[in-house]
């Protein structure tokens, strides 16, 4: 729509040329004809450059390097071509082969001399004698050219053809692109950089050189027919009004703007108001418009240096598009995203990955066009409008020039591999760095002429001043950039790994079926662990439904912005809630889901908790065996461990070394100090969480490594991804368990690209799918409620309480608590170059940060037994940034903006958090199937705090919170209160009151993302049970359930530390069962442990004790 004012113009409403489009139209029906005319000119543009493909190409028979050629025939070199058995090209017409084979490329080279003269002529000609009629002239020079290129009797006259189109078209494409920016207001003129259809030409250019193959004279008159269309609309097209007005041209600059009023129905502007505009902008104008040479150009002092400024940054640009080598878009994400330093060194530690490797070189163009789009945009505002096409002649030349040298540095890889990777990694950095030394021109009016008065700036005040935008920024980028890269990124690993499926794989049998000895379904926190231990000694097919992490996951502070993307997040929803969550939309939690090697390991905030001893103790209890007991556990957690946390006289006989998965302290905790010296003042022990738990107060343990996320892929999968009895099946979604008719698992149908496919086991199929698909999957085989499968319409094989007892913790977050001094972490205030470089060089500083926890609190409730801590309490040290709450209301799914405009009073004050956690849940919900299809996702009821005493703990949880804020002298000292201001859906109680708290942890009411118990361990016999303690599926053989959902009752801390027990202890059972059968492989070859095995060996921990029979 068409932005108007609403009221009558005057001299103090329009002080530039930019009111008077804003007045006339902003962005209306003008606007965006001009938009679509001029930018559809980028698809002929697109013919000219890429046309040489198709017209100058070689065929491969003709290549004087084809040997078996030359050695059968070694008269090759004279021959000349067929027309009707080869491609027609200029090669094929004037046999341009052997000796002559220089010259098609010699022709490309002229063709982009032509580019560099072409930049400088029609630079001055747009300034000196319009816009209008230089665009005319360019597409005249360009038709002409390729016509004569298309009746060109001989090499030499179309090898002047195509220097006569280079010289056309340099000027066309930026040309066109700074007419329709002049027309543009401020907010829309970077639309005019990023739109242009150059992509659409290229794809375009391909179908017509198939139609056209046999012909290159006509496929080039045919290229040329879209040029025609400038004549065709040419009387339409106006005279940019900004140069009209520069050149003092003010009457035919008060009939384009009316023609431009009439066509966007708006207000007409005067004549007298247009010359108050230009007294106003240029004084008494720029009266030496047209004579102002490039000599000139440079003498002022401001324009050189803009000038120099964007020639380094286009020719930074025009390196990064070398397209020789396949590493040449490797950074390139630099010269857009000024975290380049710390993406550098990540993308480095994973280079060695073929997946990655390129979904990185196409993120390297994705970035290159981006940084084109922004380039261009910003050359465009940084020039005075009297000289706009001169600086776009000069940048120009300088990518031109550029361009010519570039390729060659990809040709140094050959003997030195390293220099393109450098190379490339330099130029992203220099033109980043070049960057910041230019003024911000978005949302400026445009500049009308050299030496505009105003207050002058010093580099170092315009460094300053983007460094500060950068940091403003910041939450910019988590949001909303980060979403967006981490999408491609997993569109990329996706079709790499759709074209690797197709290999055949040496595990198949002679009827064409895959044949494993254990087949493990899900490859994230449990199943990598299953997966790496039977692989040692069995021949192991993984099947993942998702592909490998992210790069983006190994950020910390990235956690909760790539929740819920497709591809990488299962995105599931839990049906609308009656008990809680009445602050989202609908009443609907979002359950993310890891969907990647991994799993949710990869995904999560990575703290490292187990749980207290009598959680493990109630599991030995319900299942009736001793293994489960705290003490029986902890070999396994130990061996799972390379622990570096919190060191304490007990650390040795609680932790581990050696193992998988590191394990340290949290780097970047916020407010830490103060959070153990309130729990001190209340009479709180410090603990070790992770030791012999009980209440007291303590730091974080977290599942990194050098301030980077450390999952189950990295300690598990990553160094066996050669290992030969591993089979690793990406993207694959497993969507039966085959049983015969005596309930023996044989196999699994699995769905991998759109294809599907079976595949066997010789020895036991194993669930490690998670919470929801482990009893998804059961209950499609057959294996669940008979009486839900009947109503489904899947046929009963074993009638199991599969999917109910659904557990999960909960959590709200109490806060703002407002603080008088600078002691929190605000991210638009303190993200800065030293953050990155914090995170790069030391693995230490906010990108470390786990959403803001600093610190744990665990509590027991007035109704907890035997002082068990029911409540535990993660101190969030960060403070009111700018978009905090858009970032809750789109990662948690609240409605109607709640969590904006709770927060909004609050921007940019220091504050801290208290997220609330319900350790032990009495509300139990349930997971049914929704329909037979395996691809529909199930129904999820967690009933969340449907049992009274639920909510009563939670209230307990936030006044405990209130108290170390508010009572103790330590927070006192910080001046901490809470905000005064009521959530808004509680604000028809009391503030404070039980009711508004109840009302408040009904309303704010969030998973913490650990759902357990859908496939619940217990004793056999039971009608609770779906798993025995040795994990069998009951009245089944050669089927287990190795993850979270076969825990019984929910420990009171995070759940993958748990489940990476479980996972360790499943695996233990299984090898332990095999082995004392005697059995071999079956499937594939066997390989010794690997060095990972051997480095945690079981020498390094206490053997576990069964009571029961493993064998069983």
């Amino acid at each position: 729509m068409a932005k108007s004012f609403t009221v009558t113009s005057t001299l103090n409403e329009i002080k530039n040329v930019d009111d008077i489009f804003e007045m006339v139209g902003g962005f209306g029906k003008f606007q965006v004809f001009i938009l679509i005319l001029l930018l559809s000119l980028e698809v002929p543009a697109a013919f000219l450059v890429f046309s040489p493909v198709f017209t100058g190409g070689t065929p491969t028979e003709w290549q004087c390097g084809n040997e078996t050629i030359l050695k059968s025939d070694p008269e090759f070199c004279s021959y000349n071509c067929s027309l009707t058995s080869h491609h027609s090209t200029i090669v094929s017409e004037w046999n341009l082969i052997c000796d002559l084979g220089w010259v098609s490329d010699f022709i490309t080279t002229l063709q982009m001399l032509g580019m560099f003269f072409g930049n400088v002529l029609t630079g001055q000609c747009a300034d000196w004698y319009g816009r209008r009629w230089t665009l005319l002239g360019n597409v005249c020079v360009l038709s002409f050219g390729t016509i004569m290129s298309a009746v060109s009797t001989n090499v030499f006259m179309y090898a002047v053809a195509r220097l006569i189109c280079g010289i056309g078209f340099s000027g066309y494409i930026f040309l066109s692109m700074t007419y329709a920016m002049e027309f543009m207001t401020p907010d829309w003129r970077s639309i005019c950089s990023s739109v242009g259809p150059f992509g659409e030409g290229i794809m375009l250019l391909g179908v017509l050189g198939y139609y056209f193959q046999d012909s290159w004279r006509t496929l080039l008159l045919v290229s040329a027919i879209p040029y025609s269309l400038i004549f065709i609309i040419f009387p339409l097209l106006p005279e940019s009004p900004r140069w009209l007005l520069r050149t003092k041209k003010v009457e035919e600059a008060h009939k384009v703007f009316s023609y431009i009023a009439r066509i966007n129905q708006t207000s007409p502007v005067t004549i007298e108001t247009l010359y108050k505009v230009a007294d106003l902008d240029g004084n008494s104008g720029d009266q030496n418009v047209k004579k102002i040479s490039y000599v000139q150009f440079f003498k002022n002092k401001d324009t050189r240096f803009t000038t120099l400024c964007l020639m380094a940054i286009w020719s930074a640009w025009a390196v990064m598009c070398s397209r020789k080598k396949s590493l040449a878009g490797f950074m390139t994400g630099a010269a857009v995203f000024l975290c380049a330093l710390a993406i550098l060194q990540l993308f480095l530690d994973l280079s060695q990955e073929p997946t990655i490797v390129l979904a990185l070189c196409l993120t390297g163009k994705l970035f290159a066009a981006a940084a084109r789009a922004s380039a261009r945009t910003l050359t465009g505002e940084s020039f005075p409008t009297s000289i706009r096409n001169m600086g776009f002649g000069m940048v120009g030349v300088s990518a031109s020039l550029v361009g010519l040298v570039a390729p060659q540095l990809a040709y140094l890889g050959s003997r030195w591999p390293s220099v393109p990777l450098f190379a490339f990694a330099a130029c992203s950095l220099l033109g980043a760095s070049i960057s910041f030394l230019l003024k911000e021109t978005k949302g400026q009016p445009m500049i009308e002429e050299i030496n505009k008065p105003g207050r002058k700036l010093s580099i170092i005040s315009i460094v300053a001043a983007n460094l500060r935008r950068l940091s403003t920024g910041g939450a910019w980028f988590t949001s909303t950039v980060i979403p967006l890269l981490v999408l491609f990124l997993a569109a990329s690993s996706y079709y790499v790994d759709f074209i690797k499926s197709t290999s055949s794989d040496y595990f198949r049998n002679d009827n064409g079926v895959d044949l494993f000895d254990f087949i493990v379904v899900g490859g994230g926190s449990a199943g990598a662990i299953v997966a790496n231990r039977l692989s040692a000694k069995y021949s192991v097919l993984l099947l993942e439904a998702g592909g490998d992490p992210h790069p983006f996951s190994y950020f910390p502070t990235t956690s909760l912005v790539t929740l819920n993307l497709p591809i990488i997040d299962w995105g599931y929803k839990t049906v609308p809630q009656k008990h809680a969550c009445f602050a989202l939309r609908n009443k609907v939690c979002n359950w993310p889901r890891g969907k990647a090697l991994g799993g949710s390991s990869v995904q999560n905030i990575m703290l490292y908790l187990r749980g207290n001893p009598e959680d493990f103790n109630q599991w030995a209890e319900m299942t009736g065996d001793d293994s489960w007991s705290y003490e029986n556990v902890i070999p396994f957690f130990k061996k799972l461990e390379d622990y570096h946390g919190y060191e304490t006289p007990e650390s040795a006989k609680y932790h581990g070394k050696g193992g998988p998965m590191h394990i340290e302290k949290l780097r970047f905790a916020p407010g830490l100090e103060h959070w153990l010296e309130a729990g001190k003042e209340l009479g709180y022990d410090q603990i070790d969480a992770n030791g012999y738990q009980r209440v007291g107060f303590g730091g974080m343990d977290v599942t990194m490594k050098n301030g980077r996320r450390f999952s189950t892929y990295s300690g598990y999968i990553k160094p066996i991804l050669d290992r030969r009895n591993l089979k690793i099946y990406r993207y694959a979604e497993v969507t039966k368990i085959h049983l015969d008719h005596t309930n023996t698992a044989t196999g699994v149908t699995y769905m991998r690209h759109g294809v599907t496919r079976e595949a066997k086991v010789s020895k036991e199929v194993i669930l490690s799918a998670g919470s929801i698909n482990s009893p998804k999957l059961l209950m499609l085989s057959g294996i669940g409620p008979r009486d839900h499968l009947t109503e489904i319409g899947i046929e009963t094989l074993v009638d199991l309480p599969v999917g109910k007892n659904l557990q999960d913790h909960i959590f709200s977050v109490v806060g703002p608590f407002l603080l008088n001094k600078q002691e929190s972490f605000v991210l638009d205030r303190d993200t800065n170059l030293k953050t990155f470089s914090d995170f790069l060089f030391n693995g230490s500083g906010p990108i470390v940060s786990v959403s803001g926890v600093s610190g744990l609190g665990l509590f027991s409730s007035s109704i907890s037994e035997n002082n068990y801590p029911d409540i535990y309490i993660n101190p969030v040290g960060v403070g009111v940034h700018a978009s905090l709450g858009k970032e809750m209301d789109q990662v948690f799914g609240f409605s109607s903006n709640t969590m904006e405009k709770y927060y909004a009073p609050h921007i940019g004050k220091d504050a801290y958090f208290a997220s609330v956690n319900l350790g032990k849940t009495k509300s139990v919900g349930e997971i049914k199937l929704q329909s037979s299809n395996p691809l529909v996702y199930p129904h999820i009821d967690p009933k969340y705090l449907s049992h009274p005493d639920d909510v009563r703990v939670m209230v307990e949880g936030v006044k405990a919170a209130l108290n170390i804020y508010e009572n103790t002298t330590t927070y006192k000292k910080l001046g901490a209160k809470l905000a005064p201001n009521k959530f808004p859906l509680c604000e028809a109680f009391e503030f404070r009151s039980d009711e508004y708290w109840e009302c408040f942890v009904r309303s704010y009411t969030l998973t913490v993302y650990h759902p357990c118990g859908t496939c619940s361990m217990g004793m056999e016999g039971k009608s609770s049970s779906v798993v025995n303690s040795q994990l069998r599926v009951v009245n089944t053989t050669n089927l287990r359930v190795i993850d979270a959902s076969v825990i019984p009752h929910i420990t009171n801390g995070n759940l993958n530390a748990p489940t990476m027990m479980i996972g360790e202890k499943g695996a233990e059972m299984v090898l332990s069962y095999w082995e004392s059968r005697g059995e071999s492989s079956g499937g594939g070859e066997s390989q010794p442990s690997s060095s990972l095995d051997d480095d945690v060996s079981d020498s390094t921990v206490e053997k576990p004790v069964y009571s029961v029979d493993p064998r069983k």
